[in-house]
């Protein structure tokens, strides 16, 4: 009898929480591929050869190439798990 109480209850909150994660999961593709295109928006301009070459500039498209490796980590990860999750695709 307990257990059932605590079933239903678990089962309210894993909808709650589920109600929540699906909308802020696709807000997080949606920023990961807007934050892609301009990171690479970054790196067309800071490698153009008229820009003077610095330190400033190599660290920074360091950082956008990083940028760009971890955003795609997070476009794969988000579509192996839709794709986990519809197998219908």
């Amino acid at each position: 009898m307990v257990e059932s109480i605590y079933q239903s209850e678990m089962a309210e909150i894993i909808k709650l929480i589920e109600s929540f994660a699906d909308p802020l999961n696709t807000f997080n593709l949606f920023l990961s591929f807007t934050s892609i295109f301009i990171n690479i928006l970054h790196l067309i301009i800071l490698t153009r050869s008229s820009i003077k070459p610095s330190s400033t500039n190599t660290i920074m498209i360091g950082i956008a190439i990083v940028d760009v490796f971890v955003l795609s980590l997070t476009v794969i990860k988000h579509i192996s798990l839709v794709d986990i999750e519809n197998n219908e695709w």
